[in-house]
């Protein structure tokens, strides 16, 4: 059984100094693993969390460190203990680049990276990072293979549906 525990990474107990302290200490008392997430948004309309009565989102979102500058910090504090992230919404971010920062997270702590993705389900996160809300399944499935290729061996070469669209717009 591995045992690994969440930084605080986000609310009132969010900054540096403790994350700092509890990922030394997680560390020194023998957890496997350190977590962390990401949350580009903190919308203030209310809005449907899981499933339930749309709310306001919790306060404790307003402040939300970006998981892999976090671990990349934790990284050069620790020496062992492994660093995921649960998770990084893989749809708001170009496949690509998603993917080159996981891999140097991972080479920078010497592959303690564990690459945790989901699809992401906010409406105006998706609308604030321009991504169309239609790429969730298929989209998904390419944003992985995109990740895949890139970790790969040199030189890369990936293009799907989607990504294909993409360098369409960009010449």
């Amino acid at each position: 059984m591995e045992l690994g525990i969440a930084l605080p990474t986000s609310g009132p107990l969010a900054g540096p100094a403790n994350i700092a302290r509890v990922a030394q200490e997680a560390e020194r008392l023998g957890y496997d693993s350190l977590w962390t997430y990401k949350r580009l948004l903190r919308v203030t309309a209310p809005i449907s969390m899981g499933g339930g009565e749309p709310a306001p989102m919790p306060e404790a979102y307003r402040l939300t460190y970006d998981p892999l500058e976090t671990l990349s910090y934790v990284a050069a504090l620790t020496q062992r203990v492994r660093l995921g992230t649960s998770i990084v919404d893989a749809l708001l971010h170009p496949a690509i680049v998603l993917a080159k920062r996981f891999a140097t997270l991972d080479q920078l702590s010497g592959g303690r990276a564990v690459a945790g993705v989901g699809q992401g389900w906010m409406p105006q996160e998706f609308a604030s990072t321009n991504t169309p809300m239609y790429r969730i399944g298929a989209g998904m499935d390419e944003v992985l293979a995109a990740m895949r290729a890139r970790w790969g061996l040199d030189p890369v070469a990936y293009e799907g549906k989607f990504y294909a669209e993409l360098i369409k717009l960009a010449r």
